[in-house]
């Protein structure tokens, strides 16, 4: 289990993260994940948790990984990594947060999906607005 004080800075940092944006006077979104090893999987497990932040109107976002080694608490960032956008149709309102990560030796690629089923009401450029977010996501990594 995470302690507070690291969790804290974690979330200290996301704020920070975006304090300096372009983009600074929308309203920012932390997803947090928690990963879980697929039953036969035999990929490498590193990251415990991860923290995409991103802008509440969509758009690319940033991960924060967390991870832990020799009992310390660990983690790295992957700035502008994913990308938050919403698939809608009659009916139906999605929440779809995707990423691709390669290097010389592998590929990652990230995808969770969820239902808009949560409500917020937030001031965005000048205006009180309700967004739709998703209360949770359900995804998959697939690295090879």
């Amino acid at each position: 289990m995470k302690s507070a004080s690291f969790l804290s800075t974690i979330f200290a940092a996301a704020g920070l993260w975006f304090a300096g944006s372009a983009e600074s006077d929308a309203q920012t979104l932390v997803y947090k994940m928690d990963f879980r090893k697929a039953p036969g999987s035999v990929n490498f497990e590193m990251f415990d948790q991860a923290f995409f932040v991103v802008n509440g109107l969509g758009g690319e976002g940033s991960f924060i990984f967390t991870f832990r080694e020799d009992g310390r608490d660990f983690y790295v960032t992957s700035t502008g990594g994913g990308t938050l956008f919403f698939a809608v149709r009659p009916g139906e309102d999605k929440a779809v947060i995707r990423a691709t990560a390669e290097n010389a030796s592998g590929q990652s690629h990230y995808l969770a999906v969820g239902d808009l089923d949560g409500r917020i009401s937030v001031n965005l450029r000048g205006q009180r607005v309700t967004l739709g977010v998703c209360e949770k996501l359900t995804g998959w990594v697939l690295a090879s």
